[in-house]
């Protein structure tokens, strides 16, 4: 257990400092974020005053739908894409198989990679907020955010156990990383992120339960539309905590696999 938050502290550490050594990146991040808001007012903007049958389970409030969904894609993305990029990153460089074989399980190594993008990702929640409150002050309170902070990281472990599911691809064939934009267009299309699922045909409307966001984004709109706690959501939230650990545990079976067939071919140091 010492080893394992060992490990986790010093992933942390190393990624931080590799973040603050570039100047300009918090700069970044709070200018993007600002924008994003900037950009999400004004689209819902073209339709205020104007009802929708689709939004009037969110009070035909736009605005605060659009942030709700960009909070959860720009969190889980960030989550999602780091841990196929550091892969790919130790494949390219030519040290996967050192991390592969030491003592250390690889899958502590790439959970402590994790770590800090999710701390970056609360970062750009509350700079989300922050921004969203010059356009309008009343559209959130504080006790709100920190209940969308504690889903978002409990919603994290389907995404870490379908970026095992890809890294385990990744071992085997290299060159995998389109399967994470494709994921993540699948999350923007079929979760609720930009507009309700309703709109979507029945024909494709199924593809909605393919993909873990739409039970986050379904969690955090039933909170901040109607209202009511975590307690009383509590059943829901079970339920993205047993699905993200049956994920992971299906996603560190087959990168397993992975890696001990890559290991029998002698391809697990090649790019």
């Amino acid at each position: 257990m010492n080893n394992f938050f060992n490990i986790i502290s010093a992933s942390y550490k190393r990624d931080l400092q590799n973040y603050l050594s570039y100047k300009l990146n918090l700069m970044g991040e709070i200018f993007t974020n600002f924008f994003i808001v900037l950009m999400l007012f004004y689209v819902s903007s073209t339709f205020k005053g104007s009802t929708s049958a689709f939004l009037e389970d969110y009070d035909n409030n736009y605005f605060l739908f659009l942030l709700t969904g960009v909070m959860v894609l720009s969190v889980l993305s960030r989550t999602f894409t780091s841990l196929a990029s550091f892969v790919t990153t130790s494949q390219s460089l030519g040290y996967l198989e050192s991390l592969i074989s030491t003592r250390t399980d690889f899958g502590i190594t790439l959970f402590g990679s994790a770590i800090f993008p999710l701390t970056q990702s609360i970062l750009r929640i509350i700079l989300i907020y922050i921004f969203s409150v010059f356009y309008d002050p009343g559209i959130l309170n504080i006790s709100e955010i920190f209940s969308i902070i504690f889903i978002l990281l409990m919603s994290s472990l389907p995404f870490i156990g379908i970026s095992f599911v890809i890294i385990s691809v990744q071992i085997i064939y290299k060159k995998a990383i389109f399967l994470n934009t494709i994921f993540i267009l699948g999350c923007s299309v079929f979760s609720g992120i930009f507009f309700p699922i309703d709109v979507l045909p029945k024909e494709v409307s199924f593809l909605t339960y393919l993909f873990p966001t739409t039970f986050s984004v379904d969690l955090i709109r039933d909170i901040i539309f109607t209202k009511s706690s975590l307690s009383i959501q509590a059943l829901k939230l079970a339920f993205i905590m047993i699905i993200g650990v049956i994920f992971v545990v299906i996603g560190y079976t087959l990168m397993k696999h992975s890696i001990r067939k890559a290991k029998y071919d002698g391809s697990i140091g090649h790019y």
